[in-house]
């Protein structure tokens, strides 16, 4: 099994295993297929398509909103870089220029996630993905797509909301719903559309 955030058996905890025990054998299906069950910290409010983000149509992926993950920990946030440190982030991921120009958003998403982003540098012009843009300046400094971006000399910000690539389920919007009373079913209802658990 892959998981992004399992820590192997040193990180379980008695709360987690009774979770585990309680749903073995309980897999989660769109259409008789094995659902790629994607999460992310906090949405910042808005639940962003797989094919904006990977180019992957997955149709129980929706651009939609997220109620849930509303003003809770790590919503809002901002982050400072210089020209040079995004030019030494782009040459560490094997695409080399000796200096960055410009960057500039090229595509949004239906609720403005950046999901193109063009860069103007020594050696000519780059249109990247943008959450592969995220990653490459670090998913802790840059923490989603949705965000604006806005430059002042050779320091660039970016300000947004939410921290991850805002697919699937939001795990604090996960939290708030069980608070709210909703069931593990009703939760994976709302984040994965479509699909049933069997």
């Amino acid at each position: 099994m892959f998981s992004q955030m399992y820590g192997g058996v040193s990180s379980e905890n008695r709360k987690s295993n009774l979770a585990v025990d309680k749903t073995k054998g309980q897999v989660l299906f769109y259409n008789g297929s094995l659902v790629l069950a994607y999460f992310h910290s906090n949405s910042g409010g808005f639940l962003e398509d797989s094919e904006n983000i990977w180019g992957i149509d997955l149709p129980y992926f929706e651009e939609t909103q997220d109620q849930y993950s509303n003003n809770i920990p790590g919503y809002n946030w901002s982050y400072k870089i210089s020209l040079k440190d995004i030019c030494s982030a782009l040459n560490d991921n094997g695409i080399r220029v000796n200096k960055v120009n410009e960057i500039i958003p090229t595509r949004m998403s239906k609720y403005g996630r950046i999901t193109k982003i063009f860069i103007n540098h020594s050696e000519g012009k780059l249109e990247l993905n943008g959450n592969t843009f995220r990653l490459m300046i670090g998913p802790g400094k840059i923490k989603s797509t949705l965000c604006e971006i806005k430059r002042k000399g050779d320091i660039v910000e970016f300000s947004g909301r939410g921290f991850g690539h805002g697919v699937g389920m939001s795990q604090w919007g996960a939290y708030t719903m069980a608070k709210k009373g909703y069931t593990c079913k009703d939760i994976l209802a709302f984040y994965y559309k479509g699909t049933e658990v069997r």
